[in-house]
This record gives structure tokens, C-alpha cells and sequence, in this order.
């Protein structure tokens, strides 16, 4: 025996003890309302971020770009110095090899 799937069954109430669902077989349309379903709450979210975005970009556009500039120039700072570093380090090893080896 299969329950009809209705606008709001669960899919735990379109199933029946059998196993079988209504919900489950191809064609029933519950796959096909729940995926769209889910797409429709993830275009919301997506929209929701591009909207928040532009506001940001209004509002704060001017300091976000300050704050980002500044991010990338220590972010470069950082690469560069630890890059020069490695270097350093690795004349100190082949020094210490050197050493070694007089």
C-alpha cells in the first residue's frame, strides 16, 4: 500500500512499510518539487550575497579598497621576507656544511 505524496509530506510519510515510496519512484514529482525546492532556496541565498555585496561595495567600497591594498602589500611583505629567509637559511647550511667538510 503507498500514501500519495501531498504538498508538505515527509519523506519519511510518503514511505510505507513495504519499502516502497511514492516519493521514491521515478515520475511521482516529490524528487522533482524538492529539488527545485532546494534550488530555489540556494538562488535566494546567492541573491542575498550579491545584494549585500553591492551594498557593501556602497557603503564601505572606498575602505574596503584601503584595507585590501594594505592586505595584499604585507601580504607580499611577508612572502618576499620569508622567500629572502629561506635563502639566508640555506647559505647558512651550505656554510655549515662547508665546515664540515675542511
Amino acid at each position: 500500500m503507498t500514501q500519495e505524496c501531498n504538498e508538505g509530506s515527509s519523506k519519511q510519510e510518503c514511505q510505507t512499510k513495504g519499502g516502497s515510496s511514492s516519493c521514491g519512484s521515478k515520475g511521482s514529482g516529490c524528487e522533482m518539487t524538492d529539488m527545485v525546492m532546494g534550488l530555489t532556496h540556494k538562488a535566494w541565498g546567492q541573491l542575498m550575497v550579491e545584494k549585500m555585496k553591492a551594498e557593501l561595495e556602497k557603503t564601505r567600497g572606498e575602505k574596503m579598497n584601503k584595507v585590501a591594498a594594505a592586505a595584499i602589500a604585507a601580504s607580499l611583505a611577508k612572502w618576499e621576507h620569508k622567500m629572502s629567509g629561506k635563502v639566508k637559511c640555506q647559505e647558512a647550511k651550505d656554510n655549515l656544511k662547508r665546515a664540515f667538510m675542511e
